[in-house]
């Protein structure tokens, strides 16, 4: 009984700074889309949903799913983690190179454009954000949310200033570059120097990094699939429908998702490391996965009723009247992230079990639904596009929740 109450009042205080943290980096990432929505054009939105989608799958795979695998495993030592940080550093740098010769498959696929130049001067972001991910893993593993908060903030604040900054100076769509490589440098730094009681020593053992590989290989094409499932309809969206139709979609997404970046995280960040510490005890997990379903549910609920309601003038003063095109999309979406938000805590149960291969075949069978739906939906035009992901999402909830 202690262990149960030492437990839960960790990871309710690990549920209170994640949540404050939450609310502060997805309040400036609003001041950003709106203030940036006032400068830049719907095609420079597009133009860099597309480069995010690109370099974000790269470092999905670069990530190797070590994070993941770091926190279920019980009490990895001191060499373990010295041979993981560098074998995430040096996956890092691989990244960063594919990310950067990817440039040539989109300029054939989108044809000239700027997208190119953006991809080449995103992708040192990748090897940058490496060199801290352990480190901030760890901190997320001894359910350290307090300190991981004032990472999380301290960095979303000065990569929004610098997003803001350069827009109002001309960089035009350039502007998101230099936020995005400013937060990823503070982000590691912050969270080494947080992190230093433990840092890595000159030693690397193949023997040490083995135990992980396994778990970390399915986690990698887990979230690799997960990602791409996530934005592959900004992809065709870009080819098939263009990129003004692309960022008319992208800002009515990001702002009807919301809640799954504000609400969502804050429970699912820290149910994961609870339950990899209760995987043994299935009395206990299963209550506690049932208690996190049953929060989410009141949560996202209201809030989603309540954006529907005010979809119009939401846009109209976050935004501008320039997006208006974006009100009906933002409505359709809102139902589609409502579904989702109900599904978020079954990754967190999987892996927490040790199941990422099941996770990543899930994953693997949505991945055709979704691209079949945008591409059937694009036959009527953008809200096409977005009734396809509400039937595909509405369809698939209820037989994958009872299979499950």
């Amino acid at each position: 009984m202690p262990e149960d109450i030492s437990l839960k009042q960790r990871a309710v205080r690990g549920v209170q700074w994640k949540s404050s943290s939450t609310a502060i980096t997805g309040a400036l990432h609003l001041v950003q889309i709106a203030v940036l929505a006032r400068i830049l054009s719907p095609r420079d939105f597009g133009l860099i949903a597309v480069v995010t989608v690109v370099t974000g799958l790269v470092q999905r795979f670069s990530d190797l799913g070590i994070g993941n695998a770091i926190i279920q495993q019980k009490d990895p030592t001191k060499g373990q983690l010295s041979s993981l940080y560098w074998l995430m550093v040096a996956a890092g740098a691989v990244g960063t190179f594919i990310a950067a010769s990817a440039t040539f498959l989109i300029r054939g696929a989108y044809g000239p454009s700027d997208l190119s130049g953006l991809i080449l001067l995103y992708a040192p972001g990748i090897v940058i954000s490496s060199l801290g991910y352990q480190s901030s893993v760890l901190l997320q593993k001894g359910l350290k949310f307090k300190r991981l908060a004032f990472i999380e903030i301290s960095s979303a604040s000065v990569g929004v200033g610098a997003s803001i900054i350069s827009a109002l100076s001309g960089q035009g769509v350039y502007s998101f570059v230099w936020g995005y490589l400013s937060s990823s440098f503070v982000y590691s730094a912050l969270a080494v120097y947080i992190g230093r009681q433990w840092l890595p020593s000159l030693h690397f053992s193949r023997k040490d990094i083995s135990p992980f590989i396994s778990f970390g290989l399915y986690q990698t094409g887990e979230k690799a699939a997960d990602y791409l499932l996530s934005n592959m309809d900004k992809l065709l969206i870009g080819k098939l429908l263009g990129a003004e139709a692309l960022g008319f979609y992208s800002v009515a997404f990001q702002l009807a998702v919301k809640p799954l970046t504000l609400i969502t995280p804050v429970i699912t960040g820290v149910s994961f490391p609870v339950f990899a510490m209760m995987q043994g005890d299935n009395a206990r997990l299963k209550s506690a996965f049932l208690k996190v379903v049953e929060v989410l549910s009141l949560l996202n609920f209201p809030v989603y009723l309540g954006m529907l309601t005010v979809a119009k003038p939401l846009i109209e003063v976050i935004f501008g009247a320039g997006w208006a095109q974006s009100v009906p999309l933002f409505q359709i979406i809102v139902l589609f992230g409502f579904f989702i938000g109900i599904n978020e805590p079954i990754g967190g149960l999987l892996l927490a079990k040790g199941r990422a291969a099941l996770s990543f075949r899930l994953n693997l069978l949505y991945i055709p639904i979704y691209a079949g739906a945008v591409l059937i939906g694009s036959n009527w035009g953008i809200k096409g596009v977005c009734w396809g992901m509400v039937v595909a999402a509405t369809a698939l909830t209820q037989p994958v929740e009872f299979w499950l």
